[in-house]
C-alpha cells in the first residue's frame, strides 16, 4: 500500500504514526506533504527532501503563496501540483483536519481524516468548518484519540459521521529515548540556553495557543517568593515551538515585564526528539492547565521522567487520573489556588518528587497505541467495497 500524508511532518504525532507504519511489510511507500505555516504553503519556501529510509520519502512540493490578488489562479496551480502527486498513491491521510485538506478533496482516492486536538477544540472560522465538514463527508474513516473527542466531532459536524469514527490511542515518545538521556546531553542543552547546571526547572505547557493560558501563568510566577526562587535557583521554560506565532509574540512581550524575566526561557524554534527528551528529563515541575485538551502525550512523558505535574481535573485525562499516578490537580482555573499549589511545590520540591517514583511504571503500563496499519487497511477495504 502506498500512503500519502498531508500535515505537519515535524509534528510528533505525525512522526510517530510514520515510525509505526514504515515497519510494516504491508506498507510499500509512505510519503508526506507538509503545510506547516512557516514552511512551504504560506511562505512559498521549499524544504529539501528528506529520506528516512527506502520507504519513507518526504515529498515536499513548492507551492505558491496564496494572495488576495490572483487567488483563484494561485489556488488552482497548487491544486494541480497536488493532484499529480496524489495519483501515485493508494490512500490519503490528513493528519490534523484543517482547511488545507481542501487539496485532497474530489481526488477519487480514499481519505482517512485524523483529529489530534486544537483543530477540534479551538474555535474555527466558518470557512474552516465548512471545508472540514466536506473533508469528513469524503473520508472513509475519521480517527480521534478518545471518547470525548468523538462526542465533540459528532456535536460539531453531525451524528451522520458516527459509523466512520475510530478511536486511536495517544502516542508518547519512545521511552527508550527518554531513558537514554545522559548528563552530557543535559549539560549541552542547558549551556545552549544559558541555564545554570544546578538549576531547577519549571516547564509551562507545550505549545503556543491562548487556551494554554501562558499569560495567566506568567502572573502567578511573578508572585512567587523571591527568596526560594533564587536560593533554589529556579528557571522557567515556555515551550512554544508550534502553534500561533502571534500568541508567542504576546507572551514574549509579557515576559519582558516579569520580575523573573532573566530566568525565563521561551523556546520558539524547532526541537528534535532528543532535545524534547532532554527537556522532559530536566523539568522538575510541569504546569499544564489549558482550557481544553486531547489526551496529553507531553504530560505522560513528564510523568514518566519524574516531573511534578500540575494539571486541571476538567481535562479529559480520565485514564491516567483513574490510575494511582501521583498528579496534582486543581479543580478550577483559579489564580490564587494555582499560586498556592505552585508555591507549595517549590518549597517542598523534594517531598513531591519522592511521591512520583511510582509514576514511571504506571505510565509504562498505560501507554499503548492503536495499530495504524490496521486503520489504513480498514480504510482501503471500505473504499474497495464502496466502489465495487
Amino acid at each position: 500500500m502506498k500512503v500519502l500524508i498531508l500535515g505537519d511532518l515535524e509534528s510528533n504525532h505525525t512522526k510517530r504514526v510514520v515510525s509505526q507504519i514504515i515497519e510494516s511489510p504491508k506498507m510499500e511507500v509512505v510519503s508526506g506533504i507538509s503545510f506547516q505555516d512557516t514552511i512551504e504553503y504560506y511562505n512559498g519556501k521549499e524544504k529539501s527532501n528528506k529520506i528516512f529510509n527506502e520507504k519513507y520519502i518526504v515529498n515536499v512540493t513548492k507551492l505558491e503563496r496564496i494572495r488576495k490578488i490572483g487567488f483563484i489562479i494561485q489556488f488552482l496551480r497548487n491544486k494541480n501540483k497536488i493532484k499529480k502527486i496524489i495519483q501515485k498513491y493508494d490512500l490519503l491521510n490528513i493528519q490534523a483536519v484543517s482547511s488545507r485538506g481542501i487539496f485532497f478533496l474530489n481526488t477519487n482516492k480514499p481519505i482517512i481524516s485524523s483529529f489530534w486536538g486544537s483543530e477540534i477544540w479551538e474555535k474555527q472560522k466558518i470557512y474552516n468548518k465548512i471545508i472540514q465538514r466536506k473533508i469528513l463527508k469524503q473520508s472513509v474513516l475519521i480517527t480521534v484519540i478518545h471518547e470525548k473527542m468523538k462526542e465533540k466531532v459528532l456535536k460539531e459536524f453531525g451524528i451522520e459521521f458516527q459509523n466512520k469514527i475510530r478511536i486511536v490511542k495517544y502516542f508518547m515518545m519512545d521511552t527508550k529515548l527518554l531513558d537514554s538521556i545522559t548528563n552530557n546531553d543535559i549539560t549541552e542543552f542547558k549551556n545552549n540556553y544559558g541555564i545554570p547546571l544546578n538549576s531547577k526547572i519549571i516547564t509551562v505547557s507545550y505549545s503556543s495557543a491562548p487556551r494554554h493560558r501562558q499569560d495567566k501563568i506568567l502572573e502567578i510566577l511573578g508572585r512567587l517568593d523571591e527568596k526560594v526562587i533564587y536560593e533554589k535557583n529556579f528557571y522557567f521554560i515556555f515551550p512554544m515551538t508550534y502553534g500561533h506565532s502571534d500568541w508567542t509574540n504576546i507572551i514574549r512581550k509579557k515576559m519582558l515585564h516579569n520580575k523573573y524575566k532573566s530566568r525565563i526561557i521561551l523556546l520558539d524554534k524547532y526541537l528534535n526528539d532528543k532535545d524534547i527528551a532532554v527537556l522532559r528529563n530536566i523539568s522538575d515541575v510541569f504546569i499544564n492547565v489549558p482550557t481544553q485538551d486531547s489526551f496529553s502525550a507531553t504530560m505522560m512523558e513528564h510523568l514518566y521522567t519524574g516531573s511534578v505535574v500540575i494539571t486541571g481535573d476538567w481535562l479529559p485525562y480520565d485514564e491516567i487520573f483513574n490510575s494511582k499516578a501521583n498528579i496534582i490537580k486543581i479543580t478550577d482555573f483559579n489564580l490564587n489556588e494555582l499560586h498556592e499549589i505552585v508555591h507549595d511545590v517549590i518549597f517542598n520540591l523534594d517531598r513531591h518528587k519522592k511521591k512520583n517514583i511510582i509514576n514511571k511504571q504506571i505510565v509504562k503500563e498505560k501507554v499503548f497505541s492503536s495499530n495504524w496499519v490496521d486503520i489504513f487497511e480498514e480504510g482501503m477495504e471500505i473504499w474497495k467495497n464502496k466502489n465495487k
